[in-house]
């Protein structure tokens, strides 16, 4: 209506009023995962900080490991098909997705990258030509060997910060959070590395 019309015009024309954000501007809030400084912490904070700091703990891992697997010609996401594949000999793409932790469309471009480089072969099953499956190559095995120097020296840094006894409940918490995600103990079995879990999985 008209009102609304002249409403509109006048905040345009005078801009946000002092302490009310303009209404186009996002306003600002401090990080919603962190407990303000000094406020009793609630058990939704709690929660939110500590699955804060999971993100920011992995976020940090990756990167240093990205590093490590870079300076003998490899990614995480390549490192993690290879590790599969090196325990898995021969998989679907649909399996090697859900044993890497990557999206199919990732996986795709890595593993052309791949085949391209002579790591892994792909071909077509002869009974079903829509199914691919994927096997590293002794090459691809022996790039593997060298990558997991970078891994174990980036985990015995992180788990160096913990008692043992420490790193195994964290462990332990860790698994009672995945299974809140994932009920199927099939699939946890996939995710948190158990490759005889997918050697008959479908694609």
């Amino acid at each position: 209506n008209k009102v609304e019309a002249a409403c509109r015009v006048s905040d345009r024309r005078q801009g946000p009023r002092r302490g009310v954000p303009h209404p186009m501007q996002p306003p600002t809030v401090s990080n919603p995962s962190l407990p303000a400084s000094g406020a009793p912490v609630t058990a939704l904070s709690r929660e939110r900080f500590m699955m804060h700091l999971v993100a920011v703990v992995d976020a940090a891992r990756l990167s240093r490991l990205e590093r490590g697997l870079r300076a003998v010609g490899l990614s995480v996401h390549k490192y993690r098909a290879l590790s599969w594949l090196t325990q898995v000999p021969s998989t679907s793409m649909a399996a090697l997705a859900r044993g890497a932790m990557v999206d199919r469309t990732t996986l795709s471009r890595v593993v052309d990258q791949l085949v391209d480089e002579g790591y892994v072969t792909r071909q077509s099953e002869p009974k079903d030509r829509r199914k691919v499956v994927v096997a590293v190559t002794p090459p691809g095995a022996d790039l593997v060997d060298r990558g997991n120097a970078a891994i174990e020296a980036t985990n015995a840094m992180i788990a160096g910060a913990l008692e043992p006894e420490a790193v195994s409940a964290l462990s332990r918490s860790l698994l009672r959070l995945l299974e809140r995600f994932e009920p199927d103990q099939s699939v946890r079995d996939v995710l948190t590395g158990r490759p005889s879990a997918v050697v008959n999985s479908p694609a």
